[in-house]
């Protein structure tokens, strides 16, 4: 005869094991998964989930990137509610390393991925660290995120890098006119890049000036050629505070442009 506990027990049990079969279930792969990012693969993760529209993700960073340097960058997952779920971040020539998020992400064959299943609240940003590579050119991140299980999956956006030397043309189209572009990282510290298009051949003086107006350093004075352009320049004997950095072209012995721009040093 069975008693009351034993009826318990047969009840329990079997609702236990399938509590705990579904908690580990929380993303199809709740420790991770490489290889299914538009780099590899159109599939994305549908041996596991249905492809949907109900979570989206953007990557954010710079436009452009040092070769062989490395930045940082940021992948932000929306969805209205709180669920748990995963992401794949492959490069396509570049590398990446988990950086600040490294207690949600780790690397798996090359790529990023999580270490067990993150909880997206709404709104969640993971950063993660791209070193470009050593030659100049392009280059590309990609991104897909999937959300419970089954759940849904959809892929990021794909974000086009640029990779240029410390000074040299970043892309070939020659441009209509003169600019000086906004410094990025802006804050910074110690080092930003500044960017700046000739559309004729010139002799370019790129200087940068502290609050009282004294020139401090000349991170560019060369003859340049028609194109987009950039050059590091480097504040580690500067002290955190607002800068100016001023752009000369010089053509047939005139000045044909000239631009001010601020930046701030934070250390």
């Amino acid at each position: 005869m069975k008693t009351t506990r034993d009826s318990i027990f047969i009840v329990f049990f079997p609702a236990l094991i399938l509590i705990l079969l579904t908690s580990s279930l929380v993303v199809s792969n709740p420790n991770g998964i490489s290889g299914r990012t538009k780099k590899t693969m159109s599939a994305g993760c549908s041996s596991c989930h249905n492809f949907g529209t109900g979570i989206n993700g953007i990557i954010e960073g710079p436009d452009s990137v040092e070769a062989g340097q490395t930045a940082i960058f940021t992948i932000t997952i929306n969805f209205p509610g709180s669920v748990n779920g995963g992401v794949d971040i492959a490069a396509k020539r570049g590398t990446l390393a988990p950086g600040a998020s490294s207690s949600f992400l780790k690397l798996l064959n090359g790529e990023l991925t999580h270490k067990n299943p993150i909880q997206f609240t709404t709104t969640i940003s993971l950063d993660f660290n791209y070193t470009a590579p050593v030659t100049a050119g392009t280059d590309t991140l990609y991104a897909n995120i999937d959300r419970n299980y089954p759940g849904v999956w959809n892929y990021v956006d794909n974000r086009g890098i640029k990779i240029y030397s410390s000074i040299g043309i970043v892309g070939g189209e020659t441009p209509a006119g003169y600019f000086l572009s906004q410094n990025f990282p802006n804050p910074f510290n110690p080092r930003t890049v500044i960017s700046f298009g000739l559309k004729n051949p010139g002799s370019v003086r790129i200087s940068i000036y502290d609050v009282t107006g004294k020139e401090i350093v000349v991170p560019l004075n060369s003859k340049m050629l028609p194109g987009v352009h950039s050059v590091e320049f480097r504040g580690d004997d500067l002290t955190s505070g607002l800068y100016f950095y001023v752009m000369d072209v010089t053509g047939g012995g005139l000045i044909v442009f000239r631009e001010t721009k601020k930046m701030i040093l934070i250390k």
